[in-house]
């Protein structure tokens, strides 16, 4: 596309016709190329569709879209100076400054904000969607998010044979042993339940569940990138930010419960190896670092917050 961009702008010249000042050029062309353009627009070429913009003091991309495209051409262009089709790279060194995002608030939900999300209709069964069906995901799957501290589509994958039982004590088992699932960094992880779940009803939840496959089988991988969080997440966002009144961009909805946990699990003291392994940060200079037994995993978890869930009655 970037390439396409360039030829649309400047012709489609040889590579070593390319100028310094035409790179320089085209940066800034680029700052003018419009957002989610509609089809009409996007039939223009290029220079014609940033016209059609300007005309209409339409949107355009971010300058961190730039800066990504700018890098892809000079990319293109370092690999034909590598291969010794041209003497330099003319792109090399040409910069887009992207100015730092100083952040409204932080990226986690205060306690406040959790006690009236789970005090919402979301948890009592009176905000349900009126044509798609989600099953109880629409409940568990944000409290597990919760008291786990798992990724969004880590929950959403789970099969029914990830939880278990070991000793008397439940955990979540995040790994990819089904082709469908995957992991962020690639390494499983065991975490223990939280006390407050099983109180909940989780474990009635989990009796109801047939024992092979999906936890929740409403939840199908997307066509676009097989990921099961797709279109529960869609239908969740907005209702979170409605009943939140959220209007910064700041907030990702389904991912600040895991930042909250995180920072919960910080206030607790516990060390930073820890904290990666329960959260499933890739480990840096610790890498396969010990980081205590299941009993400790345990106490540190229910030594977590409790928040005011109603008790889970199934949907249906």
């Amino acid at each position: 596309a970037v390439v396409r961009r360039f030829i649309e702008g400047f012709g489609g010249l040889p590579l070593n016709q390319i100028t310094r000042s035409q790179c320089v050029e085209f940066r800034e062309l680029l700052k003018l190329t419009p957002y989610r353009p509609g089809q009409e627009i996007e039939k223009l070429p290029f220079k014609e569709q940033i016209a059609k913009v300007q005309q209409e003091n339409g949107q355009t991309i971010t300058l961190a879209r730039v800066k990504v495209l700018i890098n892809l051409f000079s990319g293109i262009l370092a690999r034909a100076y590598s291969d010794a089709l041209i003497n330099e790279n003319p792109c090399h060194g040409i910069r887009v400054e992207v100015p730092r995002i100083i952040r409204e608030r932080a990226s986690d939900f205060t306690d406040a904000e959790l006690n009236t999300l789970f005090s919402s209709g979301l948890f009592t069964g009176e905000i349900r969607p009126q044509r798609a069906e989600y099953g109880e995901a629409i409940y568990w799957v944000p409290v597990l998010l919760t008291y786990t501290g798992g990724r969004l589509e880590e929950v959403c994958q789970l099969f029914r044979r990830d939880v278990e039982q070991q000793d008397g004590q439940w955990f979540i088992h995040f790994r990819d042993w089904d082709v469908s699932q995957s992991l962020k960094t690639g390494k499983a992880r065991m975490i223990p339940l939280h006390p407050h779940l099983l109180e909940l009803g989780f474990d009635r939840f989990l009796a109801s569940c047939a024992t092979e496959g999906p936890l929740f089988p409403q939840l199908t991988p997307s066509r676009a990138n097989g990921r099961y969080s797709d279109a529960l997440g869609k239908w969740l966002r907005p209702h979170v930010r409605q009943i939140l009144g959220l209007k910064t961009k700041t907030i990702k909805p389904l991912h600040a419960f895991r930042h909250a946990f995180i920072t919960h699990i910080r206030a607790l003291g516990v060390a930073e190896d820890v904290r990666n392994a329960i959260t499933g940060h890739s480990q840096k200079g610790h890498v396969g670092r010990s980081y205590g037994s299941f009993k400790d995993l345990e106490e540190i978890i229910n030594k977590m917050p409790r928040w005011p869930v109603p008790v889970w009655h199934p949907f249906s």
